[in-house]
């Protein structure tokens, strides 16, 4: 039975939420900002992933993880940090095609700017959740 240890850096952003530790999607532990673990796997054990309530990681094959290394386990800080406020964009991006005026091109500029935006949000939220954490195999 192979034993690897598992840590998680310590960040100022996601510091109250547990990064869940699974092996073959099943969920083993839980790791708060800079903890570490010592797991064992079982002998048929295929692949190691994170997640949290927003996205999960990479995942790392079983059979790429040598005697001695850990996994560090660390949040995408721009994701985690910043995505969150960009909700509070979409009233003001909307702002200079709701208001009454009599600029048709500034309609039409803030109309497409307003759903790029949203189209953006979308693929972050749902095409690149695969990539809010990030797991590193170290010596």
């Amino acid at each position: 039975m192979q034993e690897i240890i598992v840590k998680r850096s310590k960040e100022d952003f996601n510091k109250n939420h547990a990064y869940k530790i699974f092996i073959d999607r099943q969920e083993i532990t839980r790791l708060m900002s800079g903890e570490e673990k010592l797991i064992r796997l079982h002998e048929n054990a295929q692949f190691v992933e994170a997640r949290m309530a927003s996205g999960r990681s990479n995942r790392i094959a079983v059979e790429n993880i040598g005697l001695g290394q850990r996994i560090m386990i660390s949040g995408n800080r721009w994701r985690s940090k910043y995505l969150k406020y960009a909700g509070i964009l979409i009233p003001l991006i909307s702002l200079s095609f709701i208001l009454n005026h009599k600029m048709e091109a500034l309609k039409i500029i803030g109309g497409l700017v307003f759903i790029t935006y949203i189209l953006l949000i979308i693929y972050l939220l749902a095409f690149q959740r695969s990539k809010w954490l990030v797991l590193k195999l170290e010596d």
